[in-house]
């Protein structure tokens, strides 16, 4: 049985500095293909409301 010992929570302050390589990432992703445009709209969404 696995047990719970430490819950880790993204800190705003440092994610925030990777936020516009991820979002030229995704749309580099979605551009070429590899991504679909359903999947990159809810990668962008999900950067936008951190």
């Amino acid at each position: 049985m696995a047990g719970i010992r430490q819950v880790l929570r993204p800190d705003p302050a440092r994610t925030a500095r990777h936020a516009e390589p991820y979002l030229k990432l995704v749309d580099e992703l979605e551009r070429r293909g590899r991504l679909s445009g359903a999947l990159a709209t809810h990668a962008r969404s999900r950067t936008e409301s951190r």
